[in-house]
């Protein structure tokens, strides 16, 4: 699925990515630097998305409170969050049948404290 994604506090203004299945297929960042965010798009191509977020998450540029690979991350995970607040989703089955499971129960961790009606 394609996703656009806002970024806030960085040189890049937006995250375009598509993930299937748990992996990240591409990512295109609109602004930034272009040559590493070129580089860290190549580098998470065909990677889980919850090892990316495990990875980039918290990372910060200077003296500000994030960076682009921070921001990916809160992309990441504000696809599952858009499930849940958008598409109107509670329930959701992980199974240990995969990466995207896996990733979804990492994120769905997190969102229960915000989002007490999900189940999983």
């Amino acid at each position: 699925m394609e996703y656009i994604y806002n970024t806030t506090g960085t040189c890049s203004k937006q995250i375009q990515l598509n993930v299937e299945e748990g992996v990240i297929k591409d990512v295109q960042f609109l602004g930034g630097c272009n040559g590493n965010l070129q580089g860290i798009s190549k580098l998470v191509k065909g990677q889980k998305v919850k090892d990316i977020i495990d990875k980039l998450q918290g990372i910060k540029c200077g003296m500000k409170d994030t960076s682009c690979p921070d921001q990916l991350s809160k992309a990441l995970s504000a696809i599952i969050e858009k499930l849940v607040t958008e598409d109107g989703v509670s329930n959701f089955y992980v199974g240990h049948q995969g990466q995207f499971d896996s990733m979804v129960y990492f994120v769905l961790k997190e969102l229960k404290v915000k989002y007490p009606h999900i189940r999983y």
